[in-house]
């Protein structure tokens, strides 16, 4: 075996202190802190900035476009528009890095949101670092998203949910978020002909896991069917219901799709691009369980089959 000289050892020494450096200049923390719910990092690299809640990615953004660069599951909330085109008041519950608010204070003027967070750290890097702005027709409730729904009699046209706990093992929906009394109160709280959303993070193999299922068929056995929106880019899935005893075919959510894009001409993504996604699937739910206050084991479910 040959001996490296000096010289080269010297040189190979430099050219990996050299792409360390480079490495670190293109990944830059800005903001770094524990809440009592997270260890909470924005970082950004290379024109794009991320939000971490531990070791998971929560949000992204593009810092030259503010409303662009978001992570694609969130695209697929505009498909509510959809199954109802007079879309006026919503609910999301969950802010992250607040990629759903924004796009729909920027595109859809006749909208007023209200968000529930119970994380106050996470609303401030909201609007500190992701740009979320002040409106009038955005309000910032600090809160727990089921208590929220149990406490509030206020109604929406389209609910969404996009809440989560991330440790170092992943990420996964907060139990009581999940279960069949949370989508009962949901229920309660939508108005004729509104709109569920619910994004699902699968743990293992594809889209079609345990985590899927068992939210899916929880959500079933409140409102029918769920339409699936599977998206290609990340392991995440958006699961929408309507509630009310009309459930729309695909055909017929393409068509009212059609007619919104006409009148919407300048929004980035077209609804019937989204809709085009759009499956009606009867899942597997036989070896899943229906998730109850009782049994919700959700950091189990996307880790083992």
């Amino acid at each position: 075996m040959k001996l490296i000289s000096k010289a080269l050892l010297a040189a190979t020494l430099l050219v990996a202190v050299a792409s360390a450096g480079a490495v670190s200049a293109a990944l830059h923390t800005i903001f770094e802190r524990d809440s009592l719910y997270s260890h909470i990092r924005v970082v950004d690299e290379r024109g794009i900035r991320t939000l971490y809640f531990n070791a998971s990615c929560e949000s992204t953004m593009s810092l030259a476009d503010p409303l662009a660069g978001a992570l694609e599951y969130t695209n697929m909330f505009h498909a509510a528009f959809a199954f109802k085109p007079d879309i006026k008041r919503v609910l999301v519950l969950g802010l992250g890095g607040a990629s759903t608010p924004k796009a729909f204070l920027a595109r859809y003027p006749e909208v007023t949101i209200d968000v529930v967070e119970i994380d106050p750290v996470v609303i401030d890097v909201a609007k500190s670092y992701f740009y979320l702005p002040d409106s009038p027709k955005l309000h910032i409730i600090r809160s727990d998203a089921r208590q929220y729904l149990a406490h509030s009699r206020a109604t929406y046209d389209a609910i969404f949910v996009d809440a989560y706990l991330a440790d170092y093992y992943g990420n996964y929906v907060p139990f009581h978020l999940a279960t069949q009394e949370f989508f009962k109160l949901a229920e309660a709280r939508l108005n004729a002909g509104g709109v569920i959303g619910y994004n699902v993070v699968w743990g293992s193999l594809n889209w079609n896991d345990r985590s899927v299922r068992a939210i899916y068929k929880t959500m079933e056995s409140v409102f029918g069917q769920p339409y699936l929106f599977p998206v290609r880019s990340s392991r995440n899935m958006v699961l929408m219901c309507v509630s009310g005893s009309k459930k729309p075919s695909l055909d017929e959510l393409a068509a009212t799709a059609r007619e919104f894009d006409k009148a919407r001409r300048q929004l980035p993504v077209s609804i019937s691009s989204l809709i085009a996604r759009a499956q009606l699937a009867h899942l597997n739910t036989r070896t899943v369980p229906l998730l109850t206050d009782d049994y919700a084991p959700v950091e189990a479910l996307g880790v083992f089959r």
